[in-house]
């Protein structure tokens, strides 16, 4: 059995939407199912490009 967690970002990344995934999982909120997801780390951008001290 894949972990929820994998299995979230799995489906995420495929496209289906946050609710189907809350349901998927049996999860009361939308917020739980976002912890599961955790944040995705833009690596073509650092802190300083959305300062816009890098001009």
């Amino acid at each position: 059995m894949m972990p929820a967690g994998a299995f979230a970002k799995l489906a995420r990344m495929g496209g289906a939407p946050l609710e189907q995934i809350q349901l998927t999982l049996d999860h009361a909120s939308i917020a739980a199912t976002e912890r599961y997801l955790g944040t995705e780390l833009n690596v073509d951008a650092t802190a300083v490009d959305f300062t816009g001290l890098a001009d």
